[in-house]
């Protein structure tokens, strides 16, 4: 929620307006990368290390630039209520498959439980 960025996105780096490639502070400064934490930028078409550990300076090229806190902001607003939306009803749909999927799975442990593997 606070990246903008999916978990393989903000691990890779890879992402943001080109996706696929990676070039992190490339996007536009308002996805945040692992990358882009630890100062890796790729800057004129190379990749460098800035030594700007955990977005000190900014996120994003000369046009658009969010330090931490206003890419965070960004994000939040952007995606903070579908966030919110997803903790709150995936743990209601585990609950409501469990309960559904309760009978079939015991019908399945004494088929196999009888079959003489072990459950």
């Amino acid at each position: 929620m606070l990246t903008g960025n999916n978990l393989v996105d903000f691990v890779t780096g890879r992402g943001g307006t080109n996706p696929g490639v990676f070039a992190p502070g490339a996007d536009g400064g308002q996805n945040i990368s692992l990358p882009e934490l630890l100062g890796i930028r790729k800057i004129h078409g190379k990749t460098v290390f800035t030594g700007d550990l955990f977005g000190q300076g900014h996120f994003g090229g000369s046009e658009n630039r969010y330090s931490y806190t206003s890419a965070a902001k960004h994000n939040l607003g952007l995606y903070g209520m579908q966030s919110v939306g997803t903790m709150i009803l995936t743990p209601i749909a585990f609950r409501m498959g469990r309960k559904l999927a309760r009978k079939p799975i015991t019908m399945a442990n004494k088929l196999l439980k009888g079959s003489g593997l072990r459950v």
